[in-house]
């Protein structure tokens, strides 16, 4: 199956950064797009933290030209309103995005024991109890770190250290814990 890959609605003009990530679109993965790209590469980052493999972590995320570059593609993506600010809505678009990620390469990964990928491959197919949503309204709500209501580019970069630093079980609902 293709992948979802977010294309800026026809109603919106083009910036001259990036493409903003607002509708999907079913695409393969050789056709991905920076956005998601970038997306995919944070989601693999995001889940070595959790997993608490740090050397995968830091070999992805060794060139800091290529994370700086990843973070801020990310968040351009989503930058729907083009303020360098990410509103709540596409905040959580992002991190929705991210979250599914995240379950996406724990379900195709051979990092995580069998049961967990089983797990992720059901959240994946039949997500009846908003695993991805709850996991995209965590990764926020850590994001917000000055409780605005908008994620900055720094405060999207220093996720990562609080998805490093978080509390196991109660941050992150299994599997991804």
């Amino acid at each position: 199956r293709g992948l979802l890959v977010p294309q800026r609605p026809s109603s919106l003009r083009p910036s001259g950064r990036h493409t903003t990530a607002t509708e999907p679109v079913a695409v393969e993965a050789a056709e991905r797009s920076p956005v998601e790209t970038a997306v995919r590469s944070l989601a693999d980052v995001t889940l070595s933290l959790l997993a608490g493999d740090e050397d995968a972590a830091e070999e992805l995320f060794a060139d800091k030209a290529a994370r700086r570059t990843a973070v801020t593609t990310a968040l351009d993506g989503f930058d729907v309103s083009r303020d360098g600010l990410l509103s709540r809505d596409e905040a959580e678009a992002l991190f929705a995005r991210l979250a599914r990620g995240i379950v996406t390469e724990l379900a195709e990964g051979s990092r995580a024991p069998e049961i967990a990928r089983i797990h992720a491959r059901r959240v994946l197919e039949d997500d009846v109890r908003g695993t991805i949503k709850r996991v995209a309204t965590k990764l926020y709500l850590l994001a917000d770190s000055d409780e605005d209501g908008r994620v900055s580019l720094p405060e999207f970069a220093g996720l990562f250290d609080q998805v490093r630093s978080a509390p196991d079980a109660e941050t992150f609902p299994q599997p991804l814990r």
